[in-house]
């Protein structure tokens, strides 16, 4: 018994959640099973596939029997076939596949006790494929089958408040503007009327707005006063005077141009009293507004005088407002002799030009976000019921883009994960993704890649840069083979390029375009194509958008949706103390960027179309372009902010500039591909298997160079696809070192 089993060189295994582990006999058929690997296109790694044809006896078969009858073909069974690793002087036990059994296949043959299933490819990485594009909610602590995952694993995050440049303006020009001046017995009156204006464009939508009564019919309509509105602490008619209302305490300036002059005047009973251009400051007491101060800007004591004189008035000021206070610049007569009835019409050239110079930037606020690392090994958890299954040297401790964190609206204005809505119930908020999203979100930093792996007997999934599939030590040499065939790969010659987030720059609160975080297209010089080289991000980049967002806390609006609660940000950050915060201009840049409102408050400007198509996917864009180093990628056009420049280590980029190929990164491949055959043998598959030790990682050999001879010259190339029959075929494409 010894012996035999000192001698047994491979072992099976069944598991199911239902029935656990069991040790099999083994399947009839094992010694024909073969594996073929192929590149991926979502996860840019090598997938590796085992076809097998089993039939099961004995225990295998009353295993599937039991699983089939008692809980049809929804449980999960996968097969695990071990070697025994004769390289090692311990002899453990290597998995050479994961298989999933199809039981919606099974079929049994009653007299021979035995049984046939289907396998497809089994392991973690099925699991997250079949779910790759599903939507999950990663507050909620259930996975996708219901099973608890605890709760979701967030840090401490102090964004950096970014000054933004919000300007309104608005303007009219407007002939025979009617403004009524009257007196109802012997009340001393205020008859006023807004100067007119219309908005031209509105950097602050939810406090600037256009005046109800300054349009063109209301000309013509009957303009009756508010008794006693001369009084300080008197109501004022909302719609008639007030266009700015603060909705924060804050600090604004205001500058204010009028060309006024007096049309004609119709006089209908009574004495002419002066005219006023005022400025007015109201504050909210309810639902009424109550007149605080006004400030005389311009006045006209015998305006019957001033018919047909041009009155130019420049005027600007700073002004503090605290919340719910409101300004209004408006035409106002004082009667005081009684009986008065008149009406005044001006032909008025006005622009109002309002700024808000509130120090917002000032203002901390504190949000939660997620290290990617978290955010993945989350996602996975829902798909697997399985925590802790991500590994990276990417987003673990010490990695490259540890902090490269991610939250979304409703985390960056302080929403706890349960509320009172509007209609006073309770509501949970939600933070929403899927695998897809989130990988392909990530890639736009640079490529990436993902695919599974064993360590020890458990499978994880590993997220690194695609580089790591393009390793240059060579992994196995074929020497010489057979019917070689080289072959243009079209698709990697590129004739344009796009970068950057999906989401809309149109920002409703704001106008003007100063974000240099949207998307940006390029061109090449190749004209023979039409392939395009895209990476768009599901992921928000944009500083402007967040901080509008951030300017609305929970504290402060509890009440208040915004458009952009829901979409998730990318934070280009780091570690102070014991708070995430984001990266500043000079943890990365050699001198201040120019081009943009405020560098001094701006982030993730690392994030650019410009710079990620420089330091992250350049090598990538190169692989067809490498030809001719003297040419340009140029830039083409973009939905933001083009006048950005930057510089790291001397090398200076224009978001709206160019590149030469010869400054890009050396590609890792060429844009052609080489098919050929050779001879299959169990020492080459236990090469192409097997894992090679790179910076203290084991590397997968099949991301390795192949090495092989053309015509008695030394050839290198990266793993395309192989199907590893006895008469193996191999696609690479050709190696740039």
């Amino acid at each position: 018994m010894d012996n035999l089993e000192r001698t047994r060189q491979v072992e099976y295994r069944l598991f199911s959640r239902a029935l656990g582990l069991e040790v099999i006999q083994e399947p009839k058929g094992s010694s024909n099973d073969t594996r073929s690997f192929e590149r991926d296109k979502d996860s840019k790694s090598i997938l590796s596939k085992t076809e097998i044809k089993l039939d099961f006896y004995g225990n295998a078969n009353d295993y599937l029997r039991h699983i089939y009858f008692n809980y049809g073909i929804e449980e999960k069974v996968t097969l695990t076939k071990y070697v025994k690793d004769l390289t090692s002087l311990s002899e453990t036990w290597k998995i050479r596949y994961v298989q999933e059994l199809d039981m919606g296949t099974f079929k049994e043959d009653a007299e021979q006790n035995s049984s046939t299933v289907k396998s497809t490819q089994g392991g973690l990485y099925t699991d997250i494929k079949n779910r790759y594009s599903d939507r999950y909610d990663l507050i909620n602590d259930t996975s996708a089958d219901g099973e608890n995952i605890g709760e979701l694993v967030t840090n401490t995050f102090q964004p950096l408040g970014r000054k933004l440049f919000l300007q309104s303006l608005l303007e009219d020009n407007r002939v025979n503007y009617r403004v009524n001046a009257w007196e109802q017995g012997l009340v001393q009156t205020y008859n006023t009327r807004t100067i007119p204006f219309e908005v031209t464009y509105n950097s602050d939508q939810e406090d600037v707005t256009n005046v109800f009564y300054g349009s063109e019919a209301y000309n013509d309509a009957e303009h009756t006063e508010v008794e006693n509105n001369d009084v300080i602490g008197s109501e004022q008619r909302i719609g008639d005077q007030f266009l700015y209302r603060a909705e924060n305490d804050k600090t604004v300036f205001i500058k204010f141009n009028l060309d006024l002059k007096i049309a004609s005047y119709e006089n209908i009973n009574g004495n002419i009293s002066p005219l006023y251009i005022e400025l007015r400051k109201s504050e909210l007491s309810g639902v009424d507004d109550v007149l605080k101060e006004k400030t005389t800007l311009l006045q006209i004591s015998n305006p019957e005088n001033e018919v047909g004189v041009n009155k130019i008035l420049a005027y600007e000021q700073e002004i503090t407002l605290l919340k719910g206070e409101s300004l209004a610049i408006v035409i106002s007569f004082i009667k005081v002799p009684s009986n008065y009835k008149m009406n005044w019409f001006f032909n008025i050239d006005s622009k109002l030009v309002i700024e808000d110079r509130t120090a917002y930037e000032d203002v901390v606020t504190v949000s939660r976000c997620i290290k990617p690392l978290d955010f993945f090994s989350r996602i996975v958890a829902k798909i697997t019921n399985e925590t802790d299954l991500v590994k990276s040297s990417i987003f673990e401790e010490g990695g490259e883009y540890e902090y490269m964190v991610v939250d979304n609206g409703l985390f960056a204005r302080g929403f706890p994960n349960e509320y009172e809505n509007s209609e006073d119930t309770i509501e949970k908020i939600q933070l929403t993704t899927s695998m897809k999203e989130a990988f392909d979100s990530f890639n736009y930093i640079e490529p990436l890649c993902w695919f599974t792996e064993f360590v020890g007997n458990k499978e994880y999934l590993r997220i690194e840069k695609a580089t790591y599939t393009q390793q240059n030590f060579i992994a196995i040499d074929l020497g010489n083979v057979d019917g070689i065939k080289n072959t243009a790969s079209k698709p990697d010659f590129f004739s344009e390029i796009e970068l950057g987030h999906d989401k809309s720059l149109d920002y409703q609160e704001i106008n003007g375009l100063d974000e240099s975080n949207g998307k940006s297209f390029f061109s090449t010089f190749v004209k023979k194509n039409v392939a395009k080289y895209s990476v768009i991000s599901k992921y928000r980049t944009d500083a402007i958008p967040y901080e509008l967002t951030r300017r609305k806390p929970f504290s402060n609006f509890p009440k208040l949706d915004t458009s952009r609660d829901e979409h998730i940000w990318i934070h280009d950050a780091k570690l102070v103390g014991s708070t995430i915060t984001h990266n500043k201009w000079s943890d990365i840049f050699d001198s201040l960027p120019i081009g943009i409102y405020d560098p001094e408050t701006s982030w993730n400007l690392r994030l650019s179309p410009m710079n990620r198509l420089y330091y992250g996917h350049g090598y990538s864009i190169k692989r067809g372009l490498y030809h001719y180093p003297e040419k340009k990628v140029t830039f083409s056009s973009s939905n933001a902010n083009q006048n950005l420049i930057t510089t790291i280590n001397g090398v200076e980029l224009a978001e709206s500039g160019f590149l030469l190929i010869k400054d890009i990164e050396k590609s890792r491949v060429e844009a052609n591909k080489t098919d050929f055959t050779f001879k299959m043998t169990q020492e080459i598959e236990t090469i192409l298997t097997g894992t090679t030790k790179i910076n203290g990682i084991y590397v997968p050999n099949y991301f390795g160079l192949i090495k092989y001879y053309e015509k008695n010259e030394e050839k290198y190339g990266r793993m395309v696809k192989l199907d590893s029959s006895e008469e193996a075929k191999m696609t690479l494409i050709n190696a740039r070192l």
